[in-house]
């Protein structure tokens, strides 16, 4: 294996994580080139993730986003699953992070982090369908970013992501479907007229 790549989903990111710290703390003293060469984790998705956003925190602090190359957090404002997890256990989930959740030093750290992306569904098409919870399946502009992230390890922009000065956190701009085609369009050119009925070109 070149790469690996792992997407988390709702409580299975609980697992993720729990696996990734462990693997921070082992190799905490090796170099990010020897991590990089021996774990080989790419891209790191988590969607609608039910974790604490205090644990994630440590997590963080314990050298996390050094095990694999990106860390990507998909977080909406319709899911309905999450909020019910934030009310049983009395704090945010990490699926809820949103913009206006977000300190100076939060939006500072995310801002200046190479290694970690923070996407807003919220302007997503269908995003909150059903109880909001499963739009990495229900929207096709979610699933479709999660396709080009894995297939061609595009970063937030080179997708057709968009973000304000005033926020680090990553949207669904009203013209995604063009330019997510033009950014496929762009690594592969043999899907220049190839769209799905949705209007989203398929990885």
């Amino acid at each position: 294996a070149e790469r690996i790549h792992i997407l988390g989903y709702s409580a299975g990111t609980r697992v993720v994580m729990n696996a990734l710290y462990e693997m921070a703390l082992i190799y905490q003293n090796n170099t990010e080139q020897e991590i990089s060469e021996q774990i080989k984790l790419g891209n790191l998705i988590l969607v609608g993730s039910d974790i604490d956003t205090g644990l994630f925190a440590s997590y963080v602090l314990v050298g996390l986003l050094r095990v694999q190359d990106r860390l990507t957090l998909y977080a909406s404002p319709a899911d309905k699953a999450l909020k019910l997890s934030e009310t049983i256990f009395n704090h945010r989930r990490v699926g809820e992070v949103l913009a206006g959740t977000l300190d100076n030093r939060m939006r500072e750290f995310v801002a200046s982090s190479s290694r970690l992306a923070m996407v807003d569904v919220g302007n997503a098409a269908n995003f909150d369908a059903g109880n909001g919870h499963a739009y990495f399946r229900k929207s096709p502009w979610v699933s479709s970013d999660i396709l080009m992230t894995l297939r061609y390890g595009l970063a937030p922009g080179e997708r057709g992501l968009t973000k304000s000065d005033e926020s680090p956190i990553w949207r669904f701009p009203d013209d995604y479907a063009e330019r997510f085609e033009a950014a496929l369009q762009t690594v592969n050119p043999r899907f220049r007229n190839a769209t799905s009925n949705t209007g989203v070109a398929l990885p």
